[in-house]
């Protein structure tokens, strides 16, 4: 079958590479409880190459819950009821992120100050720009996705066994406040 999507690997992969430039040793991941495809390949790939890079994400720094706002809100209570945290948090869908952020400034965890919070643009990276402060994100090419779709179906309509097809497109780091370029 054809395949066409986000580089899920490389969105890990660039977010631990990332977190390593930064010269973080240790970080949390804020992730789905729910197993999709595209969210568990982000997850793996960011605690692979971490692991490879020498950072550690130890398995009580690893969140997990619903994923959306409410999810993410849940994770930053529990990340903040702990007296052992990581200075950076991954977390791999925005939805998670907004949740979180909020959570931490009610705890009065500052973001970038006491918490660097780089998140996967999944679902609002329009709404990212606007968060308080604004979100940090390795931005889905939705738009070239959407493109690559309606070519391919339009490639392969009148064919009785078409090739299938397989398209990966890179994400693209967009630094914002919640994760400077700076440490």
């Amino acid at each position: 079958l054809t395949t066409i999507g986000a580089d899920n690997e490389e969105v890990g992969r660039m977010a631990a590479e990332k977190l390593f430039e930064k010269g973080y040793s240790r970080a949390a991941l804020f992730a789905s409880n729910k197993s999709f495809p595209a969210n568990t390949k982000r997850g793996e790939s960011f605690l692979h190459h971490c692991r490879k890079l020498g950072i550690s994400v130890e398995p009580y720094h690893i969140y997990r819950d619903v994923g959306n706002t409410l999810g993410g809100y849940r994770m930053a209570q529990r990340f903040g009821a702990t007296q052992d945290r990581p200075p950076v948090i991954f977390c791999d869908s925005d939805a998670i992120a907004f949740g979180a952020m909020r959570a931490l400034h009610e705890l009065k965890i500052c973001v970038p100050e006491d918490v660097e919070v780089l998140s996967t643009d999944v679902t609002a990276s329009d709404l990212s720009v606007y968060s308080i402060p604004s979100m940090s994100i390795l931005q889905i090419p939705t738009d070239k996705i959407a493109a690559a779709v309606i070519d391919i179906v339009k490639e392969q309509l009148g064919q009785t066994y078409p090739e299938p097809k397989h398209v990966k497109f890179p994400p693209k780091i967009v630094l914002r406040e919640s994760f400077s370029a700076e440490k």
